[in-house]
């Protein structure tokens, strides 16, 4: 079973327009259980990394936030809220590869990684939590998504419930950091495979994107909790066709190789 890894991303380059943030490109969040503390809750290490377009394409500039923030539910009954500084030494950049020769990258092609690392505690509980983090907006060069420079970001994970030790666990974590283009036209084959430090079996899947955060409100204090809605799609791009009908877009369950 496929336990709490979030990983979003439309990173398609094209168009620019003005608007209150131009950064977010991408994201993932995971957890680490480190043990109970002295009241009984048990201990969790989340790692919130978020990518940001630090091109020209982000036309405002926008930066990496101070503080990230995740809430924290179980169904849709909000339970508590977290946050993290950032810290400059976390932030690396992304080296884009260049598959089969074929494109000459942009000058300006800028791509980087924050780290939030946040301390959770929570009562061990029989109901799973949901842990979420919101950020608006996208870069507005996806091409892929209907305005986006309007369209936030939800990033999502899962803590099982149990009062047993059996239950506690970890997330899964990436083998390799994501990569930064592929060339349209070229067939293409991107190494999502991730390790799981309890011995889980994993599954892969192309999921759905959620939305979270709006242009008025882009850092919701704390981050809205579940149900949550989809990312509009421009025309003939879906959650299962990110790259748009015919691109044969497909994820080895066993592998997870795109």
């Amino acid at each position: 079973w496929l336990l709490g890894l979030a990983l979003t991303f439309g990173m398609v380059f094209g168009r620019t327009t003005d608007c209150a943030a131009t950064h977010l490109v991408g994201g993932e969040m995971t957890y680490e259980y480190l043990g109970p503390n002295g009241q009984g809750e048990n201990e969790f290490e989340v790692h919130c990394y978020i990518y940001r377009d630090c091109s020209s394409n982000n036309v405002n500039g926008t930066g990496f936030d101070g503080t990230a923030w995740i809430g924290v539910y179980q169904g849709n009954n909000f339970i508590t809220q977290a946050s993290a500084e950032l810290n400059p030494n976390l932030v690396i950049d992304i080296i884009p590869e260049n598959p089969n020769n074929c494109a000459f990258l942009p000058e300006d092609l800028c791509i980087e990684r924050a780290e939030y690392i946040i301390t959770l505690f929570l009562p061990a509980s029989q109901m799973e939590y949901t842990l979420v983090h919101q950020r608006c907006c996208r870069s507005p060069a996806i091409l892929n998504l209907d305005i986006p420079q309007d369209q936030g970001f939800s990033l999502i994970t899962t803590i099982p419930g149990g009062l047993s030790g059996n239950f506690i666990n970890s997330t899964p974590t990436f083998d390799n950091l994501p990569q930064a283009f592929v060339c349209s036209n070229y067939p293409f084959a991107v190494d999502n495979s991730a390790s799981d430090p309890d011995g889980d079996s994993l599954s892969y899947a192309i999921s759905p994107i959620y939305l979270g955060g709006t242009p008025l409100a882009p850092i919701p204090i704390p981050p809205t909790g579940p149900p949550f809605n989809g990312v509009i799609w421009s025309g003939g791009f879906a959650p299962q066709a990110p790259l748009g009908p015919g691109s044969g877009l497909t994820i080895d369950p066993v592998t997870g190789v795109l």
